[in-house]
């Protein structure tokens, strides 16, 4: 991810909390995760919505 990605994805996650909505992450490649740190995104989007993986669940 590069600058441009970066206000991307500040973009998208403010344009989804004006919906009452939220951004979730998985996966997140160690270099992405540190330029999210550094920039204060992945703090803003909160731990509580970054995932290593995902999973379904059938009920």
């Amino acid at each position: 991810m590069d600058t441009t990605g970066l206000v991307a994805s500040e973009d998208i996650y403010h344009d989804l909390e004006r919906h009452n909505c939220r951004l979730i992450l998985t996966g997140l490649q160690p270099e992405v995760k540190q330029l999210l740190e550094r920039s204060g995104l992945l703090e803003t989007i909160g731990q509580t919505n970054c995932f290593e993986t995902t999973t379904c669940h059938d009920d």
